[in-house]
């Protein structure tokens, strides 16, 4: 296994939920009372992003190892954004276990499926997409407008 492999198992090994470190740990997890897997922003306007984009040629440890990120030329378009999103936090299986409840698994690791992340974004305009304040919705694959305007300023 190469170095980065091993790093990566060892890692998903010492931060994954199991049965075995659910016991073993002061605390717990109460299972009936789980949080929603998704946020949502009811009334809000909601931009769906496209779902066809290029497949990366290199695995992510391969990506990662990389000194510097290349920069691709041209606009950083609607359909870059949508693949940044979803490699790095798109749902990218679902599973039904027995019983019939519905694991959702995204790009990012998450111990226990809880992914307790969430991705805001502040952009200008992109071809479709205006200027303003967003939240990626996994669940629908787009991003839901919070504030409309520019408001990169604020970051400064």
């Amino acid at each position: 296994m190469r170095n980065q492999q091993r790093a990566a198992h060892e890692y998903h090994t010492a931060t994954k939920l199991s049965p075995a470190s659910i016991r073993t740990q002061p605390h717990f997890l109460d299972w009936e009372n789980k949080p929603s897997l998704y946020k949502v922003y009811p009334g809000a306007p909601s931009f769906p992003l496209p779902t066809t984009f290029p497949q990366p040629d290199q695995d992510t440890l391969s990506v990662l190892q990389q000194s510097r990120v290349s920069q691709t030329e041209g606009e950083f378009t609607l359909t870059s954004l949508a693949q940044l999103l979803f490699f790095s936090a798109g749902l990218t299986k679902k599973k039904t276990f027995r019983g019939g409840e519905e694991y959702h698994f995204r790009a990012a690791p998450s111990a226990g499926a809880l992914y307790p992340v969430e991705i805001y974004l502040i952009t200008t305009s992109l071809p479709s997409l205006p200027a303003g304040v967003y939240h990626f919705s996994p669940a629908h694959f787009s991003l839901t407008q919070l504030r409309a305007g520019d408001y990169r300023g604020v970051l400064e």
